[in-house]
């Protein structure tokens, strides 16, 4: 006798309760009542300020499902001074773009309007104040956005410039740079050549104890080579070796 085959029949009703509730959820964020009302920028620069209000600006009774975040962050990164962008909203009408700044640790000496950031990355700023070191890079020096080039290394460049802060010098350190990566820094009327890019620590800590201890010590010295911190050699202002 043919056994008959129990029907289990397909119950739609949780798959419709599924619906109902994506439906609405989609129904509330693309909903006017989720339109971008408040709108806020923090972290501008005062010099652009205004550039990324209106940006934001373009944002209001905009739906929060339809905002395009990664466009807004993408302008907001047209001023070489903003180094990122953040754009959050809530469906409940407000929007707020968070922005960070570069952090200048250098300035450029042939054009010292050029920034050198923490990161090593030259760029334009609208204030740089002069108390930061100068960078004296050789020859054509790298386009502004660059970070490395004709053999500087830049965020070894901006590491140096952090650390030559701590020299108590009576005016701004020159850091130049050299073909083949080799470094002097000019301090008051002296000069201290560096070499390479090595020990560079131990190597500003020297320069900044002589200093501490005599700080009218490149009147008479001219140049000091450190090259190998442990035998610094000394050259006074004829020229003459001194130990």
């Amino acid at each position: 006798m043919r056994r008959r085959t129990k029907r289990t029949s397909l119950r739609p009703r949780p798959f419709i309760v599924l619906g109902l509730i994506v439906n609405l959820f989609a129904g509330i964020l693309y909903s006017p009542v989720t339109a971008v009302r408040k709108i806020r920028v923090e972290g501008a620069p005062a010099n652009d300020e205004a550039r990324l209000t209106r940006l934001m600006q373009s944002l209001r009774g905009v739906p929060c499902a339809r905002v395009n975040a990664r466009a807004i962050e993408s302008d907001a990164l047209d001023n070489p001074e903003i180094r990122g962008a953040s754009l959050a909203r809530t469906p409940f009408g407000s929007a707020v773009l968070r922005v960070a700044r570069r952090t200048a640790v250098a300035r450029l000496y042939a054009a010292p309007s050029i920034g050198l950031s923490s990161e090593g990355v030259l760029y334009p700023a609208s204030e740089l104040s002069n108390d930061l070191p100068l960078v004296e890079l050789p020859g054509d020096y790298p386009k502004v956005g660059l970070t490395l080039g004709n053999g500087w290394r830049a965020a070894d460049v901006a590491r140096l410039a952090t650390i030559v802060n701590t020299i108590p010098a009576k005016g701004p350190v020159r850091i130049r740079v050299f073909q083949g990566g080799r470094l002097c820094l000019n301090i008051d009327s002296g000069v201290v050549e560096l070499g390479d890019y090595k020990r560079l620590d131990e190597k500003v800590k020297l320069v900044s104890d002589m200093l501490r201890k005599q700080p009218d010590f490149f009147a008479n010295i001219q140049t000091v080579n450190i090259v190998k911190p442990e035998a610094p050699m000394y050259l006074d202002r004829k020229g003459a070796p001194k130990s």
